[in-house]
């Protein structure tokens, strides 16, 4: 016999799934590291050593049963395609990227993951949307990864995200600005039904 929930009326039973609401998914979390790389610096080496070096870069997946939401994208080609390629092992459908502060390195991957992610969507505060879109960096990080990261006119930026939460299967994901940190206008991202905090890198 299905079991019965009583309601405000006597005698007239509702099924379960019409009277509670959908548990939230469990979620997973996992980081992905891209290795240090060398890029192109105005600075000459002073000895062995002493290349111009870009520290190592991260990305999170936060997924559900059938979802994930990305924070932040790395930066150069290679380096998203080899980030994109384990995603798809995951078989979840990327259903956001979040970014969480506008230095380059968090978002230029937003171009290639759109294309690779049809209805994926990057998403942003307002204050780490104008970094992003600030006209004095646009050849910065042509010049130092030469060939490797989206010109301007094939950028994608972020999308404004109006909410200081996003929804994952049920999960509530809390933007919270921290202002400065690696640079200003910082945010991470707090998932409560994992205890953890993203942060940029």
């Amino acid at each position: 016999m299905a079991k019965k929930i009583l309601t405000k009326y006597p005698g007239i039973p509702v099924p379960d799934n019409q009277n509670s609401a959908q548990a939230p998914a469990h979620l997973t979390i996992e980081v992905y590291t891209t290795p240090g790389r060398m890029f192109v610096s105005a600075t000459s080496p002073q000895g062995p050593g002493d290349e111009a070096t870009w520290s190592p870069m991260s990305a999170t997946l936060i997924y559900g049963d059938h979802d994930a939401i990305l924070v932040d994208t790395l930066a150069t080609n290679n380096q998203v395609d080899a980030l994109a390629d384990w995603i798809d092992t995951k078989g979840r459908r990327l259903s956001s990227i979040y970014i969480t502060y506008g230095h380059g390195d968090h978002w230029l991957g937003l171009a290639r993951l759109v294309q690779r992610f049809p209805g994926a969507t990057g998403l942003a505060t307002a204050e780490v949307l104008a970094q992003a879109a600030d006209p004095g960096m646009a050849g910065y990080w042509e010049a130092i990864f030469p060939g490797e990261v989206p010109v301007v006119s094939e950028r994608v930026l972020p999308q404004l995200l109006t909410a200081d939460t996003i929804d994952l299967e049920g999960n509530e994901l809390r933007v919270i600005r921290i202002g400065r940190a690696d640079t200003a206008e910082s945010t991470i991202l707090y998932v409560p039904s994992l205890a953890a905090v993203v942060t940029g890198d």
